[in-house]
């Protein structure tokens, strides 16, 4: 008999201990619920539409759960920008929102510039349709998009860097022109460019006479002078379309882009001849530096770089051959 009262009493201590149990883990469960709700609240707030009443309900709040209902006038455009929490330059993304809510339409996520707690920020907003005809709903959804746009804002800066570095690599460092691999990436490009466009691009080779005197008697240090000088006068000869660049030693290339006159060409070679004739004097020695110029004609699809180059070169081979200090157009090039 004892027996069976303590079997009895056994099984009701086991039943309470594993109902305890149960309790607790059941607890537990709705505390982390709740807690998960919680933190959904702070970082999105959600807007059920009710259009026949013109009215929004509001539930849950950036930082604070809450619920409330307001006008629809009270998100108009105007009185957003009027209290401060829609920003001007985030005017327009706003009137595409508000306008889907009033034509009951979803819209695409869009990024707003905003004002709240005294402060400036970011927020993702979009609508969601739910349900149909009498039974519809227009959810509106926002978060909080402040830290992906400071990850956006660090990523353009590192883009911008890379880019300038890019650029700065394409140029020379002693006079500020392109170098090889500048002239020739945007030499690539521009002859792609201008393929079906009116005029030709003409190809200078510019070789300045005399130079290797200038640093032999006058010194590296006049050199590197005659050198920046050279840039500096093809760089104001020429318009910011044209590509002026210095491939090494006293060698510049230059490509004047869509010339419609073989006139033209003609009268900026002759140009050259002239703005580059200077004397260069030293301890009572002088010097005097011109140029010898090659040019090409940039006029079937096929052009290239090189293939510019090797006619160019050829031609100004034959100035240097004959005279210096002139300029010679490629032979077999038909005119402009």
């Amino acid at each position: 008999m004892k027996k069976g009262m303590l079997k009895g009493q056994r099984r009701k201590l086991l039943f309470t201990v594993i109902f305890i149990m149960i309790l607790t883990v059941s607890l537990n469960m709705i505390a982390f619920i709740w807690f998960q709700l919680r933190v959904y609240h702070m970082t999105f707030q959600q807007e059920f539409v009710d259009m026949k009443q013109k009215r929004i309900l509001l539930y849950g709040d950036m930082e604070n759960e809450c619920e409330k209902h307001y006008s629809l006038d009270r998100i108009h455009p105007s009185e957003m920008v009027k209290a401060g929490y829609i920003c001007e330059e985030g005017l327009t993304q706003y009137e595409k929102l508000y306008f889907s809510i009033m034509e009951e339409k979803e819209c695409e996520p869009v990024v707003l510039p905003v004002q709240y707690g005294g402060k400036r920020g970011w927020i993702r907003s979009r609508t969601i349709i739910n349900g149909k005809e009498k039974n519809k709903k227009i959810i509106g959804v926002l978060e909080n998009y402040d830290e992906q746009k400071e990850k956006e804002a660090e990523i353009e800066h590192h883009l911008k860097n890379i880019n300038k570095i890019q650029k700065a690599s394409q140029r020379d460092f002693l006079t500020g022109v392109y170098n090889r691999e500048g002239l020739i990436q945007n030499i690539e490009k521009a002859l792609k460019e201008d393929k079906n466009k009116q005029g030709v691009d003409a190809f200078f080779i510019l070789d300045l006479d005399h130079f290797k005197e200038i640093n032999d008697f006058l010194g590296h240090g006049t050199g590197d002078q005659v050198l920046q000088n050279t840039a500096k006068i093809l760089d104001q000869c020429f318009r910011k379309e044209d590509i002026v660049g210095r491939l090494g030693g006293d060698e510049f290339v230059l490509l004047i882009r869509r010339i419609d006159r073989i006139e033209a060409v003609h009268r900026m070679a002759k140009k050259l001849n002239e703005s580059l004739c200077n004397t260069y004097e030293k301890d009572g020695q002088r010097i005097q530096i011109s140029a010898s110029i090659g040019i090409a004609l940039g006029q079937a699809e096929t052009e290239s770089f090189e293939k510019l180059y090797e006619k160019a070169d050829e031609a100004l081979y034959e100035v240097k051959r004959e005279q210096k200090n002139g300029y010679k157009i490629y032979e077999g090039q038909s005119r402009v």
